[in-house]
């Protein structure tokens, strides 16, 4: 099962990053999808009080250019991608440090690192593959919500003419 506030996280921090306001992501998700959404809609999708609707996540994706998949990313994970890529680098230093001065730990010590490093890409592989199938997901319900969002687009036109007429 999808956790909505962390697709709601991603949605706040990829607005911030790009510094829009929230009148206007809501005016980039009505080019897109047709319809209005104005800055409490928006607020409330990114502060989880309510639920994004499978059908605007390729819309946000689309207008923070970024893979869907994104959005199913928490800022922890984020951060602890970058804190263990980073920590991988402060090793290597190690052991260039203890090559000069004890080789045999600093060959155990490199070891352990690459294999740690297999592990992890292993793990992150696998947790791609399960975002990969939640976003294929979300676009099967997308491609079938579509026709009936186009349906009653239809009728609401229509119903509108004819309060006109």
């Amino acid at each position: 099962m999808t956790n909505y506030k962390t697709i709601a996280a991603r949605i706040l921090t990829l607005r911030k990053q790009q510094s829009l306001t929230l009148e206007e992501l809501g005016s980039k998700m009505e080019v897109i999808t047709g319809r209005k959404y104005d800055r409490h809609v928006v607020w409330a999708y990114e502060k989880g009080k309510r639920k994004v609707p499978s059908e605007l996540i390729p819309v946000f994706a689309s207008i923070f250019k970024v893979p869907m998949e994104l959005l199913f990313f928490t800022e922890h994970n984020l951060e602890d991608q970058y804190y263990n890529t980073e920590s991988l680098s402060k090793d290597i230093i190690k052991i260039k440090k203890w090559a000069e001065t004890a080789p045999y730990e600093a060959c155990q010590k490199a070891i352990k690192c690459i294999k740690d490093a297999s592990h992890e890409i292993i793990r992150l592989k696998q947790e791609m593959e399960k975002y990969k199938a939640e976003a294929k997901s979300y676009q099967i319900e997308l491609d079938t919500i579509k026709p009936l969002f186009l349906k009653i687009e239809k009728y609401v036109h229509k119903i509108s003419e004819v309060g006109k007429v």
